[in-house]
């Protein structure tokens, strides 16, 4: 990532960051380096709750990159988050592309979450082992896939 350097000297880490939304485009594009590690990402958005359209939700760590984008361990945190949530793992799928951008594109991704959302559903040995999509938001133009995350 180009300016990285100059990134990590001028943004302070985590706390304090005025201005998150302003390098998620940033984050949301990039590659991993030759380290596998997502530069922006652990430098600005790991362990913040930084452009996630859920209040409580915070980026943990980056899982895959494909296609429609990235998927990341998220964790939902705070005082009021306590009882349901306790334990419980969950992932969050963002896309790559603006919705504005490719709208055809973005279809499909919401479509995609409703299609694995009623397969999730299905009980008996015919149905694939998918997780389902527990909520779909759009944030700064992307969109964002909550999901419990799969035991592997």
């Amino acid at each position: 990532v180009s300016g990285t350097k100059a990134l990590q000297n001028s943004t302070p880490k985590k706390e304090g960051l005025p201005h998150v939304d302003e390098y998620f485009p940033q984050m949301v594009r990039e590659e991993v380096d030759a380290r596998g590690r997502l530069r922006v990402f652990d430098l600005i958005f790991k362990g913040t709750g930084g452009s996630l359209p859920w209040h409580g939700l915070t980026w943990r760590r980056h899982l895959n990159t494909g296609g429609f984008g990235k998927v990341f361990h998220v964790a939902f945190e705070g005082p009021s988050m306590g009882g349901s949530c306790a334990g419980a793992q969950w992932a969050v799928k963002v896309s790559r592309k603006r919705w504005e951008v490719d709208a055809k594109a973005a279809a499909d991704v919401l479509k995609g979450a409703c299609v694995e959302h009623s397969l999730a559903g299905m009980v008996d040995e015919q149905g694939p082992a998918v997780l389902g999509a527990v909520d779909v938001r759009t944030h700064e133009g992307h969109v964002f896939i909550l999901m419990p995350r799969a035991r592997i």
